[in-house]
């Protein structure tokens, strides 16, 4: 491993991470969630500075974020598809998540996977979800 200025025993150090890539007008400090907790919790609900977001994880392991406003997702995803807590079917794309018959979508965010030892190296500042 090489050295890293900053370390957070929170996490061992190659701990993943979904890594919420959020612009800056949308955040005040950058966003990690815990990957093992999202294996777990396959629709995991979170806030940051007043906007909600939605990550889907797959039975495989790939996490999307979505700005998801007022709506709440249910369940898991299955063959594409998420039901929200009125009852709609939702269409999970790469793009966005889309009600069904209906032409309101939901944005997706941009996300990826880290090391916690990297991740944190760079961004000390990171909230760590779920806190």
């Amino acid at each position: 491993m090489f050295p890293v200025p900053e370390r957070d025993d929170r996490l061992m150090n190659k701990d993943e991470v979904l890594v919420v890539r959020l612009s800056e007008e949308d955040r005040t400090q950058p966003v990690a969630i815990i990957f093992k907790f999202l294996r777990k919790n396959p629709v995991y609900h979170f806030d940051v500075d007043s906007k909600r977001y939605v990550v889907l994880t797959t039975p495989e392991g790939a996490s999307r974020v979505f700005q998801s406003g007022s709506v709440e997702f249910e369940g898991t995803a299955k063959s594409g598809r998420i039901q929200d807590s009125t009852g709609r079917w939702w269409r999970v794309s790469e793009e966005a998540l889309q009600v069904e018959g209906e032409d309101l979508k939901l944005t997706r965010v941009s996300a990826q996977q880290a090391f916690w030892f990297g991740w944190y190296a760079q961004h000390p500042e990171t909230r760590l979800l779920p806190d």
